[in-house]
């Protein structure tokens, strides 16, 4: 019963997640919009797999998913790629999705982008995936 509440209470918005199209402003809507079947926690680290910017995976220990992002990565990929892992954890249990990108993440990943462009303010840099230097 303890789990069942905390997975109900709803992320409030911090002062860094009030800029509408930011990371964390994404974050917050999928979370309250898409929220998968278990908990995800979300973290911007190094990682040192080659050729990697981010990834999810199930910890069945915890019963959570887990997404990692690169550091490095500009604000705006860091976006992209949120939308893209947050599709897997979405479908990650879909008995007829055998692909990690079939027709059901395709699916996921569409409403993972409504979310995104529904924001009121977007950043015009973000939806062209330009990055600042």
């Amino acid at each position: 019963m303890k789990n069942k509440r905390k997975r109900e209470r709803k992320v409030t918005r911090t002062k860094k997640a009030s800029k509408l199209g930011s990371f964390r402003s994404i974050l917050y809507d999928l979370r309250n919009e898409l929220p998968p079947e278990f908990p995800v926690e979300v973290r911007r680290i190094s990682i040192s797999e080659p050729d990697t910017a981010g990834f999810c995976k199930y910890d069945k220990k915890a019963k959570r998913f887990v997404i990692r992002i690169h550091k490095d990565e500009s604000e705006g990929a860091a976006i992209h790629l949120l939308i893209h892992e947050w599709a897997h954890a979405l479908t990650w249990f879909t008995p007829y999705e055998t692909e990690d990108h079939g027709p059901e993440w395709a699916i996921a990943y569409g409403k993972c982008w409504n979310v995104y462009c529904s924001s009121e303010e977007l950043d015009e840099d973000l939806l062209d995936g330009e990055t600042e230097n």
